[in-house]
């Protein structure tokens, strides 16, 4: 039996493998500690965040960065790309130390834990990737109306050349949807009419990659990476909420640009 098949069978219920609607952010689905306000703070030469990766937590990151600090401790299951960017490129550049504890998912692992040089996962944490800006707006294509594409095409180029600036595969960007099993989306307008984000349903909502896989497109880890189903069952329970549904491993190797296209080509809108 597979690893995934393994997880799917035995970490939890009949639940864990159901198809789910749902948006962009994975902070309503990991255990409480990181997964809703956002905290900075400064302990000696080190910088902790905790929780969603939003304007204001770039901003207060920006404004306890100074020479002395040598290291990241980051606890958080996402949010804006932006933001999230921003806080890379920082520990990119000034060459951080970043240490994941508990989790790091979604816009925390594409944009902050992928690109850092000197990275650590403390036991039980997890890495999880998650959509993007550029896979929505791959997954939308031409079907999409004007506004769903210009909802994602900013935040989507900026992703591109953070990546492409950091040495890192687009490819990186648009695997996670193809891993978690997407297969519809739908536009979510309010009452007004404006729309405020792009659903989508899948089998799973995120993936756990394996380290081979991470360490070929991005580098070495250190620390802790599950490398078997036991090893990943006790820390999905550390980390997320009863019977969310997490892909774990998967090839080492990464997709080929067809491979991805013909994935894509079949997401269409949720009936």
């Amino acid at each position: 039996m597979s690893l995934r098949k393994a997880i799917c069978h035995s970490v939890v219920l009949s639940t864990f493998c159901v198809q789910l609607l749902h948006a962009q952010s994975m902070s309503t689905d990991v255990q409480r500690e990181g997964a809703a306000q956002s905290d900075v703070r400064r302990h000696g030469d080190i910088i902790i965040i905790r929780g969603d990766l939003v304007d204001s937590t770039a901003k207060q990151f920006s404004r306890l960065l100074a020479p002395d600090v040598r290291a990241v401790v980051i606890t958080s299951a996402g949010g804006d790309a932006v933001a999230a960017m921003t806080i890379g490129r920082e520990i990119r550049v000034r060459n951080l130390k970043l240490v994941v504890s508990k989790a790091c998912a979604s816009a925390c692992a594409s944009f902050i834990f992928m690109t850092a040089k000197d990275r650590t996962v403390l036991p039980n944490s997890l890495v999880v990737l998650h959509n993007t800006n550029s896979s929505m707006l791959r997954m939308l294509g031409n079907r999409a109306p004007k506004d769903a594409q210009e909802l994602f095409a900013p935040k989507a180029a900026a992703e591109k050349q953070y990546y492409s600036a950091a040495g890192i595969p687009s490819e990186v960007l648009f695997r996670p949807l193809a891993e978690v099993r997407a297969r519809c989306y739908k536009f979510g307008y309010n009452a007004a009419g404006t729309l405020e984000d792009v659903p989508w349903s899948a089998d799973y909502k995120g993936w756990v990659p394996p380290l081979g896989y991470i360490e070929g497109v991005s580098g070495p880890v250190k620390g802790f990476w599950p490398t078997t189903a036991q090893e990943f069952g006790l820390a999905y329970l550390a980390v997320f909420k009863p019977n969310t549904p997490i892909a774990a491993m998967g090839s080492n190797s990464t997709f080929s640009e067809a491979a991805l296209d013909q994935f894509y080509s079949l997401l269409k809108p949720c009936p």
